[in-house]
Order: structure tokens, then sequence, then C-alpha cells
């Protein structure tokens, strides 16, 4: 296979000296291969509970996106309403006071 081209690439080869050969080349070779179940992790970190903490962060990002969004709109000269982020967002509850 020495000079062959392959994907517009020349390929070299050659056969290695044992000295040339690192120790650990092959490590693990044998073993059988187990996939890793990344559509499980994802949905597992993108369906965790959050802290209310991390929840307003999360909603402020988005607000400020969509705020962003919304200037880039109307600095294009581009008459677009829409209802915004913040009108659909969920009113934050009064305090509840309870009497023992």
């Amino acid at each position: 296979m020495d000079g062959y081209f392959m994907f517009k690439q020349k390929i070299s080869c050659r056969v290695l000296r044992q000295s040339e050969v690192h120790p650990q080349l092959f490590k693990g070779a044998n073993r059988k291969f187990k996939k890793v179940p990344w559509e499980k992790i994802e949905a597992e970190r993108v369906n965790k509970d959050r802290t209310p903490e991390e929840q307003a962060k999360r909603v402020a990002r988005v607000l400020k996106k969509d705020r962003k969004r919304s200037d880039n709109i109307a600095s294009s000269g581009i008459d677009y309403q829409y209802e915004p982020l913040r009108a659909q967002q969920a009113p934050k509850p009064k305090k509840i006071k309870f009497s023992s």
C-alpha cells in the first residue's frame, strides 16, 4: 500500500522493527467493544431536576436571547410584532404566610 493515494493523500507504509513498536500499542485490544448509551446519558442530563437557582439562570438566559432577537429584528427595520417571552412567563408567586 506504500505510495497509494487515498482521499487525495499519499499513503506511506513500512514494517516497524520490534524496538520501534510502543509496548502499549495494542493494550486492551482483546476486549469486546462496549457501546456507550449516549442517548440515555443525554436524556438524563437534559431531564434532570434543577435547583431554583439553575432554573432562574436558564430563564434569564432565554429572556436575554429573546430580547436580543427582538432588538435585531427592530434594528433591521422589520415591523414584526410577537408576544415576547417575558409576557408568557408565569408571574412570581406571592409569599404565603401560614399562621400556626
